[in-house]
């Protein structure tokens, strides 16, 4: 599987491909190679334990959720925000 983002604007491109075993693609080195950088990201943090109760660090749970990706063009700078991951 891949992902393309291309500028509407300049024409920019590029192509996000797993490089390694696992499908793992590598966002930043990719973007930043090809004229594109993550500017922004909103990651909601909540604790499902009351923190006062917690006498160890091991009974500490945070859950994380990736809210926004905002990816921008460096050569104009048009972007595009990516929402609604799902859960």
């Amino acid at each position: 599987m891949k992902i393309q983002i291309i500028c509407e604007n300049c024409g920019k491109l590029v192509e996000l491909t797993p490089e390694t075993q696992g499908k793992l693609a590598y966002v930043h080195r990719n973007l930043w190679n090809n004229n594109f950088y993550v500017s922004d990201t909103v990651i909601e943090c909540s604790s499902t334990d009351d923190i006062e109760e917690i006498s160890d660090f091991d009974d500490i749970t945070i859950d994380k959720t990736l809210n926004e990706l905002r990816i921008d063009c460096r050569e104009c700078g048009n972007y595009i925000v990516l929402t609604e991951f799902g859960r």
